[in-house]
């Protein structure tokens, strides 16, 4: 289990926690951790525990409003450390890798003429795309997917919450089944050019994943059986060799224990797949509030 801001990895059911957050902010933006940095080092107990970064965080804070984002983004990880205990130079270390992505996101949405100006939708859709980069995704396929929604509807919302959508559904299919950036950004392309609405990309990548699944486990009894076949037929061969050496009468094998291909396949089972989810370091107990 790994520490990883607003989720946690665990192997092929952390995405879909990582989904769940995204629906929830997708529905109420800005909603969650309204305070602010300085607000939130204001309450005593949490400076009690984390003033030694303070300064710092403030500072990162101001670089978001810079940008014309809330830092509530930066609000919901302190809050997170705080209930789960993160030790200091894991949490400021996670906020400062936060504090970059959210720069070059901001840059990716300015380049793709999708930031918008309302600041609680801009702050959502960037915490949005750092769950994604958190769980494995990466800036390229950021800027891959808004380029994609750009293409299908043009600079508006809809474009984004079709880019949002598709990395979403990837993020979930990655995790159950690991793929490379090049097929991720192949498949988020495919279906937000597709005709598909964005509640449909998650079930037709779930049908079409199964379906590979299930010609690779056809793929693989039908080899293995090929296989026991051409050994038998070879061993028979040897076996009528030696008797006409010898001069022997050939024996009747038709009842004899040669493996069968049904045999060698039983107990063949489905593949399975674990996500390499890439994560923050764990986190480690700060000790008692």
């Amino acid at each position: 289990m790994k520490y990883c801001g607003s989720i946690y990895l665990l192997k092929k059911k952390g995405v879909t926690l990582t989904v769940l957050f995204v629906m929830i902010l997708m529905a109420m933006p800005g909603a969650l951790y309204a305070q602010t940095v300085a607000a939130w080092f204001s309450k005593s107990a949490n400076a009690a525990v984390y003033s030694s970064i303070e300064n710092e965080t403030k500072a990162m804070a101001q670089q978001f409003q810079s940008l014309g984002l809330s830092d509530s983004i930066l609000t919901a990880r302190l809050e997170e450390a705080y209930r789960k205990h993160v030790n200091t130079a894991t949490l400021l270390a996670s906020l400062k890798i936060d504090t970059q992505r959210a720069v070059q996101l901001s840059s990716i949405l300015h380049e793709s003429g999708l930031f918008l100006s309302d600041k609680k939708i801009a702050t959502a859709t960037v915490e949005q795309m750092l769950i994604f980069m958190r769980a494995g995704l990466t800036e390229a396929e950021m800027r891959g997917a808004l380029q994609a929604g750009v293409a299908k509807s043009g600079k508006s919302a809809n474009a984004v919450r079709r880019a949002l959508a598709a990395l979403a559904t990837i993020a979930t299919a990655n995790a159950q089944s690991e793929m490379t950036e090049q097929e991720r950004l192949s498949l988020a392309s495919e279906l937000i050019s597709s005709s598909l609405s964005e509640n449909q990309f998650e079930p037709m990548v779930a049908a079409r994943n199964a379906s590979k699944l299930s010609e690779g486990q056809v793929s693989e009894v039908s080899s293995k059986s090929s296989d026991n076949v051409q050994g038998s037929k070879a061993q028979d061969g040897k076996a009528q060799d030696v008797k006409q050496e010898l001069g022997k009468p050939e024996v009747d094998q038709s009842s004899s224990g040669n493996g069968s291909a049904s045999g060698d396949t039983q107990g063949i089972q489905g593949l399975r797949y674990e996500s390499n989810g890439q994560a923050g370091q764990s986190a480690g107990p700060h000790g008692k509030k």
